[in-house]
């Protein structure tokens, strides 16, 4: 799959699936009032990457309930969902990836990367070490 940046969901340059890897912001926590099961979880996520900030990200309760734990503010993940239909500038996630995961799961071989500072799991990285982390993914993934 490909990476899409904060700016292209923006700017409505992506229409339907895509994947950002972000940095997590802000998560927000919300209780369901109607929908299947009322009083569920759900949660509004503010993310950014190299590109900019990207406030448009929805997670609805059953995904939210899978995922939880990789919702920490300042972790690094990918995000996997699609545009939303309503409001173009916005995302509803479907599936929630530990970064440094993905770029590992990607790789049949680690060598550089494990020895590299720039990966570290649970949002002990920063913006500028994430940046990196993905430019690196980029590239992994145009060479596989």
């Amino acid at each position: 799959f490909s990476i899409s940046l904060c700016k292209d969901i923006s700017r409505q340059t992506i229409k339907g699936k895509t994947h950002l890897a972000v940095q997590l912001n802000s998560v927000r926590q919300y209780k369901t009032k109607k929908g299947k099961n009322p009083g569920q979880t759900m949660a509004f996520i503010v993310a950014e990457d190299s590109s900019g900030v990207l406030d448009g990200i929805t997670i609805f309760p059953e995904q939210y309930e899978q995922f939880k734990d990789l919702l920490i503010e300042n972790n690094t993940v990918v995000l996997s969902g699609e545009v939303s239909k309503k409001e173009n500038t916005s995302i509803i996630v479907n599936k929630v990836t530990q970064i440094w995961k993905t770029v590992m799961n990607k790789c049949h071989f680690v060598g550089k990367l494990t020895d590299d500072p720039v990966l570290y799991p649970r949002g002990q990285t920063t913006l500028a070490r994430f940046t990196l982390a993905v430019e690196e993914y980029r590239k992994l993934e145009v060479n596989l």
